[in-house]
């Protein structure tokens, strides 16, 4: 893992596998600051594999790594561990000032079914320029909570035709028979692009099956 040459250093990481967890994670870790973004982004990677929670702040620091693969390798890897960890990991990271940070801890704690990040979530399905808005529609709607229904029936009028394709399935996945009239007009819209006039027309036959199918 000293050696000159990156792709010594990789190949190095990567042998991790071998290891159990307790000895793996902390050499993964040092690969984290690797000088080598493909290091990096490798180490992120196999962070996740291991499913050790012990990795997570490593993960979130990655987040704000200067290369956009590690940082995603870093969401991915985050998200991932969320089914094999308890939600105190990500607690202290809603209250980061980043904003990113924030979002994927919202995002990692619906997977658990635990939404004291749904002000986080909402307010990213809220923000045109979200980056997390597709994740943020399918994650909120995990959580039982009065305001997520009328978050995602305003996100059906997004900007981006995947968001409103997104949230009208999931109103429809929903039974949220409250938005029969909206998947109608949709539905009939020309203006509006095709796949979100079918994901319209999904959503209200979707309303119209049994709860249980």
């Amino acid at each position: 893992m000293r050696d000159p040459e990156p792709t010594v250093r990789r190949e190095a990481i990567e042998a991790t596998r071998i290891l159990p967890a307790p000895d793996a994670i902390p050499l993964i870790c040092q690969a984290a600051q690797d000088a080598d973004w493909l290091t990096r982004s490798t180490a992120a990677r196999l962070l996740g594999g291991r499913g050790d929670p012990s990795a997570v702040p490593t993960l979130f620091s990655m987040l704000n790594d200067p290369d956009s693969y590690v940082r995603r390798f870093a969401r991915r890897s985050l998200l991932e561990l969320a089914t094999r960890t308890k939600p105190e990991a990500y607690l202290p990271s809603l209250q980061s000032k980043d904003r990113t940070t924030q979002v994927v801890a919202a995002l990692a704690l619906a997977r658990l079914n635990d939404g004291r990040g749904l002000d986080i979530l909402l307010a990213e399905i809220a923000n045109p320029l979200g980056i997390e808005r597709i994740e943020g529609v399918k994650s909120a709607v995990r959580i039982r909570d009065p305001r997520v229904l009328p978050a995602v029936r305003s996100a059906t009028a997004d900007a981006d035709p995947q968001v409103r394709v997104v949230s009208l399935i999931a109103l429809g996945l929903l039974r949220d028979k409250e938005s029969a009239p909206l998947m109608k007009k949709i539905s009939s819209d020309s203006s509006s692009p095709q796949e979100v006039r079918l994901a319209a027309g999904k959503a209200l036959e979707l309303l119209s099956q049994p709860a249980d199918r």
